[in-house]
């Protein structure tokens, strides 16, 4: 009877050995936000510039909610959920009105938006509406399709 007693508890030692160091300790958390600059709009009202350093070996996935958000609400303002080894600048481009303090709370770890930490260069240079990018397309194509058919009409005027 003392032997079986012996050997239900080893195995059962055992086992509780097996699944503590197969669960090792809680992974920590390594992904932080970092707050880079703010930069004035034209029309009022500044940018928000945003990046994270993930000090961890391998990628962590923080979905939106209690420790990936922003205050005040909405706290999705298109901030990743997956956050690559190491330090990543310039990720994440929130406008902000400059006056109510917005904060990416990311792991339990704060960062606030600052009106004064400017930006030294526009961080999201104004594009336009992209209607530029069509027209020049428009207009190598309209030129290919051109030089295409001048050299055609060249082979053509050899061949007779």
């Amino acid at each position: 009877m003392a032997r079986r007693i012996s050997r239900t508890l080893a195995g059962s030692l055992l086992l509780i050995g097996i699944v503590c160091v197969n669960a090792g300790p809680a992974a920590a958390a390594t992904s932080t936000p970092i707050f880079e600059c703010s930069f004035a709009q034209p029309g009022g009202g500044y940018v928000a510039v945003f990046g994270y350093q993930n000090s961890g070996a391998t990628t962590e996935t923080i979905p939106v909610g209690p420790q990936n958000r922003f205050q005040p609400a909405p706290a999705d303002l298109g901030q990743p959920t997956t956050f690559d080894p190491g330090r990543h600048d310039n990720v994440l481009i929130v406008s902000w009105d400059g006056t109510d303090q917005l904060q990416w709370k990311l792991n339990g770890i704060s960062v606030s938006a600052d009106a004064g930490q400017v930006c030294a260069t526009n961080p999201v240079p104004l594009t336009g509406s992209g209607l530029s990018t069509v027209v020049a397309l428009f207009v190598l194509a309209i030129g290919a399709v051109g030089l295409n058919a001048h050299l055609y009409m060249r082979r053509r005027a050899r061949q007779l």
